[in-house]
């Protein structure tokens, strides 16, 4: 009811079926339009306000909308793919699905510097996916669990991590692309992940 004179009642969406609308809206609308990014920018907020409020229900429209047969599922999946990364990986999150089912997606390095981070006793390093940057990681403890630099200072577990780069990003691309999303625009592998990630390329 808007509030106006003894009220006026008014037909409102619910907001989850909102959400999905104008992800599949947008596909219809020309790339460079105006419109195509305020219906993203319009599905990111209620997916983030969602996630956080009602799970549930975001899961349960998405889902009826997936089931709907391939030409659903088609511009539900572009829809997504478009969205702002962190949108995009809360609701894969919800939904409990990985990421390879976005069409295209990978993750993909370029060298960036290895950095050892003192507060996660992690090595990090960045990726990138869809063009926006993926913070990736490795346990110190995956690394002297599985490759040897136990009795290494810090210095050494970066410099082994060097040695060993291609192995590793290997590891981090397919959790990122094929396991549940832990955490938005991030992806840490750790000692319990290496032998069942390292079992997948088999």
């Amino acid at each position: 009811m808007i509030l106006h004179a003894s009220g006026i009642y008014v037909h409102v969406p619910a907001p989850e079926r909102y959400a999905v609308h104008k992800l599949i809206l947008s596909l219809y609308r020309p790339a460079a339009a105006a419109k195509r990014d305020k219906d993203l920018r319009q599905a990111e907020r209620l997916i983030e306000a969602l996630v956080e409020r009602r799970p549930g229900e975001l899961k349960d429209v998405w889902e009826e909308a997936y089931e709907r047969g391939p030409h659903w599922r088609k511009y539900l999946l572009e829809g997504m793919r478009n969205l702002a990364p962190h949108a995009r990986d809360l609701a894969l999150r919800i939904l409990g699905r990985s990421r390879d089912i976005l069409p295209g997606i990978d993750l993909t390095f370029d060298g960036s510097t290895a950095r050892y981070d003192f507060s996660r006793d992690i090595v990090r390093f960045v990726g990138a996916a869809f063009g926006s940057p993926v913070q990736c990681a490795i346990s110190c403890e995956a690394l002297d669990d599985h490759f040897g630099t136990d009795g290494l200072d810090n210095a050494g577990r970066v410099e082994a991590f060097q040695r060993n780069r291609s192995k590793f990003e290997s590891l981090v691309r397919r959790k990122f692309l094929s396991w549940p999303v832990e955490e938005p625009q991030h992806v840490l592998v750790k000692t319990m992940d290496v032998e069942r990630l390292s079992n997948l390329s088999r």
